[in-house]
């Protein structure tokens, strides 16, 4: 056992060269990977951040829109001819008449005539978001985000919305 011990001869130099190789062979296989994982997980946030986005923007107009009933409508047409501009302009009658547009102003989403601002500064509300009647009482929302950064990703949502009925068939046909 001694003899084990006192044997301080290191190893080769072909041993030692043998190890980096192998070393440098494991770590150009597991590069690429580690790239792919980091750019799978940013990818993943810019997606998450958006849909956290379109959610916020979506839901305050849904929420407005979803208790619209049809008799309150204005106007039954969405576009603002020669504009950007998507909205439903709609009259309440809590005593007074008070006109409130809800849709797509001007780049911007606005709900009672409140605008809604994006919570994140580096996501934009793009031209071509729009509230378009599909047919009676059914509307469908297109919201077309973007992200201000280096690479600027654009992604669309879509949700369609139905108002209140409201009004009668026959006084609608007659």
């Amino acid at each position: 056992m001694d003899k084990h011990l006192q044997n301080e001869s290191g190893m080769s130099l072909a041993e030692l060269l043998g190890a980096i190789v192998i070393l440098f062979i494991i770590t150009a296989l597991t590069f690429p990977i580690l790239l792919n994982g980091i750019k799978t997980a940013n990818t993943i946030q810019q997606e998450t951040m958006f849909r956290d986005e379109a959610d916020y923007l979506m839901v305050a107009l849904l929420k407005e829109l979803y208790v619209t009933k049809e008799s309150e409508l204005i106007s039954r047409d969405t576009h603002e001819a020669g504009t950007p501009n998507y909205y439903i302009e709609r009259s309440t009658k809590d005593g007074e008449t008070v006109n409130t547009k809800t849709g797509f102003i001007n780049n911007k989403l606005v709900v009672a005539n409140q605008v809604i601002n994006t919570k994140n500064e580096n996501i934009s509300i793009l031209p071509g978001s729009s509230i378009v009647k599909k047919e009676e009482g059914q509307y469908e929302v297109i919201l077309l985000l973007h992200l201000t950064s280096k690479k600027g990703k654009t992604m669309t949502f879509k949700n369609f919305i139905r108002t209140i009925d409201d009004i009668d068939k026959k006084e609608v046909n007659q």
